[in-house]
């Protein structure tokens, strides 16, 4: 089931969701076409009741895997401006330490912006992702050692400046990493996309099967209902698992590279 859900979250969700309506599609056809000559004199049908709530299920599980995208998205979004701000101000407050502690810190802060932002490079499943995580997790614990000493070591006109303005932050950065990585570990259960995919297929044998009732393709509006499932899923796993692609990496983390180029490297 793991391996599953990172193919599904890792851009191959969409395609598969298409070959299934496809293959279906087909088989859909097959049946209806054997149907056909089998009972040629008799009236075969659809129920439309039962195609109806059938189709009104898939909409209604497309809808629900979407808003549940959307607001993982912001809340992981918000996230990380918290992460911004918060190494941005331990950044400007290490001026209160002595010089070679400020150098030594925020050589650190550096270290760690290039974890975090590398966190979703050369990873092929999730507990890659998760190792990458709690070795986040685990520097920025070091940061917190080494600003705790370096605070103890500085001379007392600083000391009370960076006991006020210092710590709070480095505690901050780490909980905001913390809980970011929570965030983007949380995914929704394969067994929802299972449904869909089901319904999906569902759908697609009705589709198959009623043309071949008909005796007639209808290419133009299948290719416009494959066009649309396949946009509306590749938005919703863009949604989930934005740092899967590289344009929508950048964008998504555009304000810690914007962080790491404009205070950090300097």
């Amino acid at each position: 089931m793991e391996n599953l859900q990172w193919y599904l979250f890792s851009g191959y969700g969409p395609y598969i969701a298409i070959a299934l309506i496809g293959i279906f599609l087909f088989l859909g056809w097959l049946i209806g076409r054997y149907q056909f000559k089998k009972k040629p004199d008799d009236n075969l049908y659809i129920n439309t009741n039962y195609e109806g709530a059938i189709f009104g299920l898939v909409a209604l599980v497309i809808g629900f895997t979407f808003a549940g995208a959307v607001a993982h998205y912001d809340a992981r979004k918000a996230q990380v401006r918290v992460e911004v701000s918060s190494i941005l101000n331990s950044h400007r407050y290490t001026g209160y330490l002595t010089p070679s502690d400020s150098d030594q810190l925020n050589k650190l802060l550096n270290e760690f912006l290039s974890l975090r932002l590398d966190m979703f490079n050369d990873v092929t499943k999730f507990d890659d992702l998760e190792k990458k995580a709690k070795h986040i997790d685990n520097f920025g614990e070091r940061i917190r050692v080494f600003t705790f000493q370096a605070i103890e070591r500085t001379p007392p006109e600083g000391k009370a400046l960076a006991n006020e303005f210092l710590r709070p932050q480095i505690i901050a950065m780490n909980l905001s990493t913390h809980d970011a990585r929570l965030l983007l570990m949380a995914r929704p259960h394969p067994l929802v996309f299972l449904v869909l995919f089901s319904f999906l297929a569902i759908s697609g044998f009705i589709g198959g099967y009623k043309m071949a009732l008909k005796r007639r393709l209808d290419w133009m509006f299948t290719g416009l209902y494959l066009l649309v499932i396949y946009t509306t899923l590749h938005i919703i796993f863009l949604l989930e698992f934005p740092d899967g692609n590289s344009s929508e990496q950048v964008r998504y983390n555009k304000e810690l590279i914007q962080l790491q180029n404009e205070f950090i490297v300097k």
